[in-house]
C-alpha cells in the first residue's frame, strides 16, 4: 500500500463538504454520500469517522462506525451484546484495489477493541444489490466476515469475529 494517513473526523453536517468531490463509483452509494442521508444512516452509539488521505491530502477513503447492541442467542437465552457497526466504508474509485479498504478495517478493528475490550464482533450491512449491479460482499468475505442474513433488498448482513486478546 502507498503512503496514506488516517485522520479522525467529528461526525456532523461538516462531514458532507469533505465528501463533495468523493466518488466510489457506485451510484447508490455516491447518492447517500453527497446528501444529508449519510447522517440519517447512523444508528450507532458514539459514531466515529476515519478519513484516509494520500500524500497530496486528497480524500481517498473513509469509514463511519460506532457501537450497537444486537441480540444474540446463546443456548436458548437471548442476550444483547455490544458490537462495532460499520455504517459506511468507501474507497474513492480511483484508489480501489490498493489495500485501502483493508487498512481501514484493520484500524477500525484495532481502535474498537481499545474502546471496549469486551467487544467480540464487527457488524456490517454490506451493499449487495439484488439486481447484481454491485456487491461489497466478496471484499468483506476476503477479510473474514461471514454472511448471516439479508438486510433489505440491497444489503447483506455480515459479522466478523474479533480475535481474542
Amino acid at each position: 500500500m502507498d503512503n496514506y494517513s488516517f485522520q479522525s473526523v467529528e461526525i456532523s453536517a461538516n462531514i458532507i463538504p469533505l465528501l463533495a468531490d468523493f466518488t466510489c463509483g457506485v451510484e447508490m452509494m455516491d447518492d447517500i454520500l453527497h446528501s444529508q442521508g449519510l447522517l440519517s444512516e447512523l444508528n450507532t452509539e458514539n459514531p466515529v469517522a476515519y478519513c484516509v488521505y494520500d500524500d497530496n491530502h486528497v480524500l481517498v477513503g473513509f469509514c463511519i462506525w460506532g457501537i450497537i447492541y444486537q441480540p444474540v442467542d446463546f443456548n436458548g437465552e437471548c442476550e444483547l451484546i455490544p458490537m462495532i457497526d460499520i455504517a459506511c466504508l468507501a474507497v474513492h474509485k480511483d484508489y480501489q484495489f490498493r489495500g485501502i479498504g483493508t487498512a481501514i478495517l484493520n484500524v477500525v478493528c484495532e481502535k474498537s477493541s481499545n474502546i471496549i475490550p469486551s467487544i467480540q464482533f464487527v457488524h456490517v450491512d454490506a451493499l449487495d444489490c439484488e439486481d447484481g449491479s454491485y456487491s461489497a460482499v466478496p471484499f468483506y468475505i476476503k477479510y473474514g466476515f461471514e454472511y448471516y442474513s439479508r438486510a433489505g433488498e440491497d444489503a447483506a448482513r455480515m459479522l466478523y469475529k474479533l480475535k481474542s486478546v
